[in-house]
């Protein structure tokens, strides 16, 4: 749901900053020139920022896995995708295909530090990207028991979604569910 009033939209935008580890800076200046100084200040570190998220993902992640994050954080609001994060969208999809959790982890991640205000439509996917992807392709899974399963296991998806910043705890959150729905199986 969108933000009705400018007021709504600050207050959200800050919430999806903070939570993403930004950090906001209010300072009293004693001139229109010095508050103009601070703005410039500000926006070129913010681009600073921006621009330095993707040397951070070269440090953090895998030498393939880096490129594969920064190409699609490079290609937000890509017209060659029906979606503004299509690219990031895709990338989760191969990587809980390929079974690569820890990468699927990080990948959020990164794209949340660098596209906060757009990390929300990636957390909410996240569960129907690990079911089809992880449980029905990866791990092959029968689908048609997932409706069961899900019905013992309703908190399936905020688990996903609870553990989605940290990667090591994802992996593990999400195998385990992998494996209980695998043993429950008829």
């Amino acid at each position: 749901m969108k933000d009705r009033t400018a007021s709504r939209r600050v207050k959200s935008q800050r919430a999806d900053r903070m939570r993403e580890g930004w950090l906001e800076v209010r300072v009293w200046v004693p001139s229109q020139q010095d508050a103009e100084d601070v703005r410039k200040f500000a926006a070129e570190r913010r681009s600073l920022a921006e621009a330095q998220f993707h040397t951070l993902a070269q440090k953090e992640y895998s030498m393939n896995l880096e490129a594969d994050i920064d190409d699609a954080i490079n290609q937000q609001d890509s017209p060659d995708y029906i979606t503004p994060s299509g690219a990031m969208l895709t990338l989760m999809t191969k990587l809980a295909q390929e079974g690569d959790l820890i990468g699927f982890s990080r990948a959020f991640v990164a794209f949340a530090r660098a596209e906060p205000r757009k990390a929300a439509l990636l957390q909410s996917s996240a569960p129907a990207k690990i079911m089809n992807g992880y449980f029905f392709k990866h791990r092959r899974l029968d689908a048609s028991a997932f409706e069961q399963w899900e019905r013992a296991n309703r908190a399936w998806g905020d688990r996903i979604i609870a553990a989605l910043r940290e990667p090591d705890r994802f992996a593990q959150v999400v195998r385990e569910m992998a494996d209980d729905y695998q043993n429950s199986a008829p």
